[in-house]
């Protein structure tokens, strides 16, 4: 809904939450923890694989197999550096994920949290939650977008706000529900990763 209701965004992407996984004793036992994303995340970021792949929309349904791109100190500290963990299982039953990628060193998102983001899983949204419009939506996810070429801050923010509005009119309270900022994807990546011109 966001992609049809402003103009400014070239692309966008949501988020859910941290959660933790164990690793099976064979990779060291110890827990990693991992955020379900939509595959658009690492376009809004403008970030490719060092090794592999990285999941696709197809990827996002609710019976599509079940992916994941890992970090490079993932890759690094449980799976030795070996260059074929690409399609290795990570996990068992139906818990288990197949691994398409690894990403560059450095890179983590979201930032700023206490423990980092070893795992980046498709992020399968229920039909009920694809309204906006819906109480208590907005806040299970969180959004991230990419501005089109030569779309100022300001002129986002004016966007957002305007759309914003238009939902509060639609649905008392829908503002109390969101918050949102403007700033460069530099201080969105941090460590060695940069965004690609």
């Amino acid at each position: 809904l966001w992609r049809t209701r402003t103009q400014s965004f070239a692309a966008i992407a949501a988020t859910q939450g941290q959660t933790e996984r164990t690793l099976p004793d064979g990779l060291r036992g110890r827990s990693v923890v991992g955020v379900s994303a939509s595959a658009s995340l690492f376009d809004v970021l403008a970030v490719r694989p060092y090794l592999g792949r990285l999941f696709t929309a197809d990827e996002e349904g609710p019976r599509a197999e079940r992916v994941a791109v890992i970090s490079h100190a993932l890759w690094t500290n449980a799976f030795g550096s070996d260059p074929h963990v690409i399609n290795r299982l990570l996990g068992s039953g139906g818990d288990a994920v197949r691994i398409v990628g690894v990403m560059p060193r450095g890179f983590t998102y979201p930032v700023g949290t206490a423990v980092p983001t070893d795992l980046w899983t498709p992020l399968v949204i229920p039909a009920a939650d694809r309204d906006v419009t819906t109480p208590g939506v907005m806040r299970a996810y969180a959004l991230i977008g990419r501005l089109h070429p030569g779309v100022t801050a300001e002129a986002a923010q004016a966007d957002i706000r305007s759309a914003s509005q238009a939902l509060e009119a639609a649905r008392p309270g829908f503002l109390n529900e969101v918050r949102y900022d403007v700033r460069p994807v530099r201080d969105v990546l941090i460590g060695e990763v940069r965004p690609i011109m």
